[in-house]
């Protein structure tokens, strides 16, 4: 998952006894991920976040050295991976009788340097002028920022959302269109992250415990919303939303 990859990534980038905080889903905290962060962190607490859109946790801890990863924290970590509701609440009124509430930011190591480039108008010009327009991505502006090929194709069914939510990411449903009838719309998508969740029930015959499963997904959601541009029309300016 990308939240692991991003754990890998920048985990090294923290200093010796600063403080991580960590939002993501619940449901990415894996084995895997829930010891690396018991292997590299102290007074690692977990809090379920405020908004529960997206089922996120937030974690804090202190960046220690390399450890053996400590079985408590790992068991608290999978423990929310799979029930967010057993875990706190995030607040802005922490309880300061609350073992482990406060955390100490350290201070860095070594002098703090701020470094600040500016370019004015006539600096730019020049640099553009010794470079060249052609080797300047100028030539390639349709190429990376509009589509070359304006022809366009109805779809020979209706597209699942999986493939609308490609055409909105690929820039291909937006612009002005307009019908045979004359009617005229200014039309943009996008696409949202959203959660699946399916729920699977399991009775055993012999002993007649009943087992559920909850299986929480990402999915893209595709949205569409057009403007009535139709001269004359008596919803002219009215938001239309396109499904």
């Amino acid at each position: 998952r990308y939240e692991t990859m991003f754990y890998e990534n920048t985990n090294k980038l923290l200093q010796f006894g600063g403080v991580l905080v960590f939002i993501v889903p619940n449901t990415c905290l894996s084995e895997r991920l829930s010891k690396m962060i018991a292997s590299h962190f102290d007074q690692v607490s977990v809090y379920a976040s405020p908004e529960q859109r997206f089922k996120q946790v937030v974690i804090f801890g202190i960046r220690c050295k390399s450890k053996p990863a400590d079985k408590v924290v790992v068991s608290k970590l999978m423990n929310a991976s799979q029930d967010i509701t057993t875990l706190d609440t995030l607040t802005d009124q922490p309880n300061p009788d609350k073992e482990g509430c406060f955390y100490q930011l350290p201070l860095s190591f070594g002098a703090l340097k701020l470094n600040q480039i500016e370019i004015d108008t006539k600096q730019l010009s020049h640099e553009v002028a010794n470079i060249g327009r052609s080797s300047s991505l100028w030539n390639n502006f349709k190429t990376h920022f509009n589509s070359v090929n304006k022809n366009t194709y109805r779809p020979l069914h209706q597209m699942s959302d999986w493939h609308l939510s490609l055409a909105l990411a690929a820039g291909q449903v937006s612009g002005v269109v307009e019908s045979k009838d004359g009617r005229r719309l200014l039309v943009k998508g996008r696409t949202f992250k959203g959660k699946k969740e399916i729920t699977e029930t399991q009775v055993n015959e012999v002993s007649g415990n009943i087992s559920e499963t909850r299986i929480s997904s990402d999915v893209f959601i595709p949205s569409i919303k057009a403007i009535n541009f139709t001269k004359e029309s008596v919803n002219f300016g009215e938001i239309i939303t396109i499904k």
